[in-house]
């Protein structure tokens, strides 16, 4: 019995054991790891230089097509130049204004001032790329989302034209091609660089489809998928792109009485961001000053036996300079989004009324402005 209790107790003793040994070389390994960087196989760095490489084509892909969208034909790489040079440019005048307005803090030592330099240098040339490539984008998106419209707008007459030719015996190549009208402008130009590339050997179905996914519009896609479908069949195109563009013409019409149906919304939204907004901002801002003049005059005698019914007026917490700051501010984001709510309802998305944006900003500020002024004249008696 003894023996049995020896044994378990020399098992607990050895099991122990083993535990240190296994948390000391835990210990060790963890040291090691740390003293010493790890060193990748050839492996693995060929498979983290693909993986770069592929995340960088990725990038220029992105940027060709944003450029193609926007029908702009320079390359992505002398593009990617010309944005880092500007940046230099910009942030050299950044960070010398920076070093201009804060030469006062240059009093601490060189290292101080070298070390400030720098951080400086970084910061703004980060935020100045970012903010470059940012404009950038939304700018060529603009262009994009433009092209896109001023296809859309006359895609149906295109139709309606080679739908014509090809009654008129054309085969369906000559048919797109003898259709173009100089009035069709972007569109011609596609049409005719598809001309070319079909002219130039290529089938006539991939050139289609180029000209489709160069833009991220629904009708483009599947008008063109349907014109592959019917070639591919051997249907009759004529009556095919006929109906087509009817049902684009039809479409249009349903989309204007759907506007028409909600302009009272769009009417109202833009009085209330334009107009009603700042006047009553502009009223608050008087009344401000009223309510400071009239508290800042008053003056409560103390009465004796009155001590714990007293009580007193202080000054209002909110300066007239804040209270502008505020209102400035908040004209500001309420036009920007009733910007959009209003070109959502007019145009169907925010990019076609991109332009109301500016105009409602400076319309309800001019309205706050000319306002506050009237107010100050009127309330300038009571005060």
């Amino acid at each position: 019995m003894y023996e049995v209790f020896g044994f378990r107790k020399k098992k607990k003793v050895d099991a122990s054991i083993a535990k240190e040994k296994d948390e000391k070389l835990k210990w060790d390994t963890f040291k090691d790891s740390l003293a010493k960087p790890k060193r990748l196989s050839k492996k693995e760095i060929e498979k983290r230089r693909r993986e770069k490489e592929r995340k960088a084509t990725e990038r220029r892909l992105i940027l060709k097509r944003s450029l193609l969208r926007a029908g702009l034909e320079s390359k992505p790489e002398a593009f990617s130049k010309w944005v880092f040079v500007v940046s230099i440019i910009l942030n050299g005048i950044a960070a010398a204004t920076f070093v201009i307005h804060y030469s006062e803090y240059f009093d601490k030592g060189i290292l101080h001032i070298i070390v400030l330099l720098l951080a400086a240098w970084l910061a703004i040339f980060l935020l100045v790329f970012f903010l470059l490539w940012l404009t950038l984008y939304v700018f060529l998106d603009l262009m994009s989302y433009k092209r896109k419209v001023g296809i859309e707008d006359v895609f149906s007459d295109y139709l309606l034209l080679a739908s014509t030719n090809i009654r008129a015996g054309m085969p369906i190549d000559k048919a797109l091609w003898y259709a173009v009208r100089p009035k069709f402008g972007v569109l011609a130009k596609e049409i005719e660089t598809v001309a070319k590339e079909t002219m130039s050997g290529e089938d006539l179905e991939v050139a289609l489809k180029r000209f489709s996914n160069k833009y991220n519009s629904p009708l483009i896609k599947n008008t063109v998928s349907l014109m592959i479908e019917g070639i591919n069949a051997g249907g009759e195109m004529a009556s095919l792109l006929g109906k087509i563009s009817q049902n684009i013409q039809d479409n249009k019409l349903l989309k204007k009485e759907l506007a028409a149906g909600i302009s009272a919304y769009a009417i109202f939204i833009a009085a209330a961001a334009l107009f009603m907004a700042p006047l009553l901002f502009a009223l608050s801002s008087q009344l401000l000053l009223v309510i400071s003049e009239i508290t800042g005059g008053i003056d409560i005698p103390k009465t004796p036996g009155m001590s714990s019914f007293a009580f007193s007026i202080g000054s209002v917490g909110v300066t007239q300079r804040d209270f502008l700051i505020f209102a400035f501010t908040n004209l500001s984001i309420t036009s920007i989004i009733s910007a959009m709510i209003f070109s959502i309802i007019r145009k169907g998305e925010i990019k076609g009324g991109i332009k109301y944006i500016p105009i409602f900003a400076l319309v309800s500020t001019t309205v706050f402005y000319l306002t506050f002024r009237v107010f100050s004249g009127i309330f300038s008696g009571f005060i």
